[in-house]
């Protein structure tokens, strides 16, 4: 008894719209209705519809080949739906449709599939990539596997969105390119791009990275509409032959074209890539060639094959010579191709002969519909689980990945890569200008990483030439700083010095960790905000070398880990020792050492988050070397860091680090409030954020209106200045008080050695510095309390430093003529300055400024009026001529 045969079924997805007297259920072509023998009258094998036609016929021959063969799908016979993307019949469509208005129609076409014809288990796409995108995304959503064989776009080689997609088409369109472009050693070329078409802007995007990867300047991008009407080919033609294309973008925006321009002198575009489909291929080489953008000056480069358009013009054919492109091979004299053609003419009824620019890509569409079924086979699946859709989850590109099939798309076994495509070679052709007849002259591995094949001798470019012409004037070496240039060396001299000072800062802070202005920075931070400024000048030796990916992205983030080990310490200890002061009681060290835990774990969240948006941004960011024309024939290096998604994590990086430095400003003011000088780094808070959004704004504003072959000297010089500036601030400013003291102790053993009493005196200290209290009978003081006891003062010791007012009680002690000093006793600590000859006290109206004499520190007071300063100046002017014997020193007294 013969078995039972269960039913699956295949869907073709095409512009169905194109084939006359086609009628349709929905987007379901009915039965009967679609010519199954090919009618020259009402097909046109250069249109739509002759497109459509053929691939449906390859889909037929194949599905014949498994129902009459046993050992394919046994007990199941397999059926055909077809389904139009475009709407039912308009005779327009044939030659005016190139699937950029199907976006409804398309979605709806994939709906019905989903769920009015769930007999359906897989699908044949013979689509525009542009229209394709719903149909697919739809179809894939219900894990319907789809298969197309001459979509070219990018996108749908990404299988975390288009897993059940895949194609016997490889994505290499811009590796061809490529890999000519590198052969011939060219850097600069054009590229026409098509506006309304899914294929052309797409690999014009994917284009400009792998060029611009490579090195390869892009010197205009010029975007045009299938349908340009003269006027933009004009436009085109004088965008291309421009030789000073200095606008961001052209000055012939229409509603067909649009121009994008490199911002630097260039020598007109001679090497001139189109992107997009055959139709506009074949017209922008035809339209702007015959407006003089032709000859042995020009190599025309497309991807696409271009095919015979002759109502273009009776000259067309001309305008191909020379025309280079770069797409999947052809072969003509496969030895399996007549098998096919056989089966081909036996589902048309027709014995013509197809020419070779027609009979590939139906090809892809037999061997498209015979691996899905033999995937489908290879399954094992129940029947009746297979045609009810209960074995979609098995059916991703992994299954048809590798099936041991020999089709007539490739030479040898069909294979995809991993991202679904096909791999097979890249053939380079030259149209010879004979109709639209070409020669191969070389082609690339499987995987189109390398040339393979490339016949030196073969005619490649106009007239027949074999040798590339030059793609513009001669570019010299492009300039960069190394160690014989004078910039290399300086800025190899700024990078030690700044290293160099920032280990010998981290040294000192670690050896003086007990001393009182040290300790009170708090140390750890202090280590952490210095290593941040060795960063920062460590970044400077990027510069002194020929940039690379790696170095470009370097350079642009190693200025954030700078900022963020400065910033984010110097914020949260100067929020702690806020909150100790606010608190204006004593605080237990329990609850001081919670208080130093909670802190630390902040700034390592913060640093966390900082970290991780920065390595996010590393991660999804790409870093071009540039190669910038200057001046003289001269040119120079210039990096370029883009994000591979979106800018908004760039922008949240900014803004993250932005508020850090407004935090900053904050925690200047909040710190008014710390009474204890060693504490307190108003300074610091005030000056360290204003110079870094000085310095950002330079940097942004130099690198906007100042770009020049000097650009990345002036961006290293202002790094080093701020970072120098920082290290200053934050370090510099307490060594230098460290050092002060040092040198008054040495001071005070000399005096003491001298003295003739037998007992050592007590250690005089500079302003800013702890003064031990002196009893009162251990010698000669007179206090200045007469006028008023208590002074309002602070004490100066840089004209960078914040005031600090204080008020305090002053008292004058003299030893013998050997040692003098006046005291002025604070709430938290006693200020000591001592007189020597220079030493001088004014008073400007209600003020009063008291030089210190060994360290050039100054002492203001401030008085309820002049009289009030005045009378405090007689008491000091009284005290010290008192206390003068023989050989005494006098005060230098200034009133204005």
């Amino acid at each position: 008894m013969k078995a039972t045969k269960f039913n699956i079924t295949i869907a073709s997805i095409a512009n169905y719209c194109t084939i006359p007297n086609m009628e349709f259920n929905g987007s379901l072509g009915i039965e009967g209705t679609f010519p199954q023998a090919y009618d020259s009258t009402l097909l046109d094998l250069y249109g739509n519809s002759g497109w459509a036609y053929l691939g449906d016929a390859g889909i037929r021959a194949a599905i014949d080949r498994v129902n009459n063969d046993p050992n394919i799908l046994p007990n199941i016979h397999v059926n055909l739906k077809r389904f139009t993307d475009c709407g039912a019949y308009y005779p327009e469509a044939d030659l005016e449709y190139w699937g950029n208005s199907a976006g409804y129609a398309s979605a709806v076409t994939g709906m019905e599939i989903v769920y009015d014809h769930t007999d359906v288990i897989g699908v044949i796409g013979n689509e525009f990539s542009s229209t394709a995108a719903g149909v697919v995304q739809i179809l894939g959503n219900n894990k319907i596997p789809y298969c197309a064989a001459s979509m070219a776009s990018p996108r749908y080689s990404n299988k975390d969105v288009y897993p059940f997609f895949w194609r016997l088409f490889p994505n290499s369109f811009a590796r061809g390119m490529l890999l000519m472009l590198q052969k011939w050693k060219v850097r600069r070329v054009a590229i026409v791009y098509q506006l309304d078409q899914e294929i052309g802007y797409a690999e014009w995007a994917y284009m400009k990275i792998l060029f611009s990867e490579s090195n390869i300047q892009v010197i205009t991008s010029i975007g045009m509409r299938l349908d340009f009407d003269s006027n933009s080919a004009d436009m085109c033609k004088e965008t291309l032959l421009r030789t000073d294309a200095r606008s961001a973008t052209s000055p012939f925006p229409t509603f067909f074209m649009h121009a994008y321009l490199s911002n630097t002198p260039v020598g007109g575009s001679r090497y001139i890539v189109v992107s997009g489909t055959s139709q506009f291929g074949s017209k922008v080489v035809y339209e702007i060639g015959r407006r003089g953008v032709f000859g042995h000056k020009f190599v025309w480069m497309t991807f696409n094959l271009v095919y015979g358009m002759p109502s273009l013009g009776p000259d067309y054919y001309q305008y191909l010579e020379g025309l280079v492109t770069g797409g999947p091979c052809i072969y003509e004299d496969a030895p399996n191709k007549p098998e096919f053609l056989k089966a081909l003419r036996n589902v048309m009824n027709e014995t013509f002969e197809l020419s070779s620019a027609l009979g590939v890509w139906f090809l892809g569409y037999f061997d498209c519909t015979m691996i899905m079924l033999l995937g489908l086979h290879l399954l094992h699946a129940d029947p009746v689980e297979l045609s009810e859709r209960k074995a979609q989850t098995f059916m991703n590109y992994t299954l048809f990945q590798d099936l041991n099939y020999f089709g007539y798309t490739t030479l040898g076994s069909t294979k995809l890569d991993s991202r679904g495509d096909v791999q097979m070679p890249i053939c380079f052709t030259r149209f010879t200008g004979i109709n639209d007849t070409y020669r191969s002259f070389g082609f690339s591995s499987d995987d189109s990483s390398s040339i393979v094949t490339y016949n030196e001798a073969a005619p490649k470019f106009y007239g027949g030439a074999s040798i590339p012409p030059p793609d513009g004037p001669p570019i010299t070496e492009p300039e960069y700083y190394s160690l014989i240039t004078g910039k290399g060396q300086t800025l190899l001299v700024m990078s030690i010095l700044g290293i160099s000072a920032s280990l010998f800062c981290v040294g000192f802070i670690l050896y003086n960790s007990k001393v009182n202005e040290i300790k009170a920075s708090i140390v750890p931070e202090m280590v952490v905000i210095t290593i941040g400024c060795l960063t920062s000048y460590a970044s400077l030796l990027l510069y002194i070398s020929a940039p690379t990916s790696a170095i470009c992205k370097s350079r642009a983030t190693l200025p954030f880990v700078s900022l963020m080990l400065v910033a984010i310490p110097l914020l949260l200890k100067n929020m702690t020792i806020i909150w100790l002061f606010s608190k204006r009681v004593i605080v237990k060290a329990r609850v001081m050492s919670k208080m130093k835990c909670t802190a630390v774990l902040c700034e390592l969240v913060i640093l966390a988050v900082d970290g991780t948006m920065l390595g996010l941004f590393i991660v999804h960011s790409k870093a071009i070397v540039l190669t910038v024309p200057g001046n003289n024939d001269s040119s120079y290096f210039r990096c370029s860091v883009v994000s591979d998604t979106n800018s908004s994590l760039l922008s949240a990086l900014y803004v993250f680090n932005a508020l850090i430095v407004l935090l900053l400003l904050a925690a200047a003011y909040a710190s008014t409030r710390v009474t204890v000088a060693e504490y307190s780094e108003v300074t610091q808070l005030t000056f360290i954020p204003l110079i870094l959004i000085i310095a950002f704004a330079l940097e942004k504003g130099i690198q906007s209106y100042s770009e020049d072959a000097n650009l990345d000297f002036k961006i290293a010089l202002i790094h080093w200045c701020l970072t120098t500036a920082v290290l200053y601030f934050m370090i510099g400013k307490r060594m230098l008080v460290v050092y002060r003291n040092w040198r008054l102790s040495a001071y005070e053993k000399r005096i003491a050695a001298d003295a003739s009493q037998p007992k050592q005196s007590v250690a005089a200290r500079a302003s800013l510095n702890r003064c031990t209290r002196v009893h009162e009978h251990s010698f000669i003081y007179r206090r200045i309390d007469k006028t008023c006891t208590e002074i309002p003062f602070y004490v100066q010791t840089s004209i960078f430093q914040t005031p600090l007012w204080e008020s305090g009680k002053m008292t004058y002690y003299a030893l013998g003529n050997k040692r003098k000093w006046f005291s002025i006793n604070a709430k938290q600590r006693c200020y000591c300055t001592v007189i020597l000859n220079t030493s001088a006290v004014s008073v400007v109206r209600d003020s009063m400024l008291l030089l210190a004499a060994l360290d050039g520190s100054k002492v203001f007071m401030e008085f309820k009026s002049r009289e009030q300063a005045l009378a405090v100046l007689d008491e000091m002017v009284m005290a010290v001529d008192g206390s003068v014997l023989s050989g005494g020193s006098q005060l230098s007294v200034s009133r204005r």
